[in-house]
């Protein structure tokens, strides 16, 4: 079909139909809708009236119902009222996720592969969202066998009970070639330990160009 009979096919479909038939998103239906996201905000996540209302405006959705299935799906996964509170603060999209297939991997590879008890997890998750983007076997697995081949796996476990910032973006590119540059130059280990025990992801630059085909790629789920 050519562009001409598109058009007089769009332009007849718009004469049959009748101006008092359409119903255009008005802005009172966009005001109702970020009223309903506040007062959801507030009564199912546990947010205050001010946390709500600059909150709202990073998540949309017109019905409760994936947003009641995400913290249905927390609640029954041991997390706290104030967990779940943290969480949808500090990443609303998460809200919109799809919780058995998205966050739960993440969940069962901390408890399964560090040995952290499932309070210290979910307490780490609540400080740092951010780990629950990160991809189970392109990023969390070999960051975690880089880290106890170096350190060891009962210090890995402290290092997630501490936050899990270790498993973020910055480990990958900025903390791996550091490391990769002081074992070079044949630093010991427990030098690096106590690096890494004692130095926040802000203060570890970028000063080696080193690559890790084990650890690229980044997350790009809600």
């Amino acid at each position: 079909m050519d562009l001409a009979n598109v058009n007089t096919i769009l332009l007849d479909s718009e004469a049959a139909i009748s101006p008092s038939k359409l119903k255009p998103f008005s802005s009172e239906d966009k005001a109702a809708e970020k009223v309903n996201g506040i007062s959801y905000m507030i009564n199912d996540c546990g947010l205050s009236p001010e946390i709500a209302i600059s909150t709202s405006e990073n998540v949309h959705f017109d019905s409760p119902e994936r947003p009641d299935v995400v913290l249905n799906f927390l609640a029954q996964n041991g997390f706290s009222k104030s967990q779940i509170a943290e969480l949808v603060q500090k990443r609303p999209s998460i809200l919109l996720s799809d919780p058995e297939k998205t966050r739960l991997p993440k969940i069962e590879f901390l408890l399964q592969w560090t040995g952290v008890t499932k309070a210290d997890v979910l307490r780490s998750i609540a400080r740092d969202p951010t780990f629950l983007t990160r991809i189970v076997e392109n990023q969390l697995i070999p960051i975690y066998n880089y880290l106890k081949d170096i350190i060891g796996a009962e210090k890995v476990a402290t290092l997630v009970r501490r936050s899990s910032w270790i498993f973020n973006r910055t480990f990958a590119k900025r903390v791996i070639p550091n490391v990769d540059f002081l074992r070079a130059l044949d630093i010991p280990n427990s030098f690096i330990t106590l690096v890494l025990f004692n130095f926040s992801r802000s203060h570890w630059s970028k000063t080696q160009p080193v690559q890790r085909n084990c650890c690229r790629g980044e997350g790009n789920e809600i």
